[in-house]
């Protein structure tokens, strides 16, 4: 085997397709792993229905729960028999 010109050329050029197609490859998977403007859109909208979601859910919790409080420490209707009942022990004193 003899080392000519051909046979670097020939060399050279087997080695620049290979790395070209490399290249081609990998730029192809690149572009397939990135995202379009749409498909941002798309999750940026599903993002926000799964927040506005969280926040409703929350939010009815919170309603229930001060319900809840409201019943179990309402007192208006205790002050108003204390009001009668100091009411009638001021006249049972007079």
């Amino acid at each position: 085997m003899q080392l000519t010109k051909e046979y670097f050329d020939k060399g050279i050029s087997n080695l620049l397709e290979k790395v070209t197609e490399k290249i081609a490859q990998s730029e192809l998977s690149i572009r397939a792993d990135m995202a379009t403007k749409a498909d941002l859109k798309a999750q940026s909208q599903e993002l926000k229905q799964y927040m506005h979601e969280g926040f409703e859910i929350q939010q009815g919790w919170m309603d229930e729960r001060f319900n809840e409080l409201i019943i179990k420490y309402d007192v208006r209707e205790r002050v108003v028999k204390l009001e009668k009942d100091v009411a009638q022990l001021k006249l049972s004193k007079a």
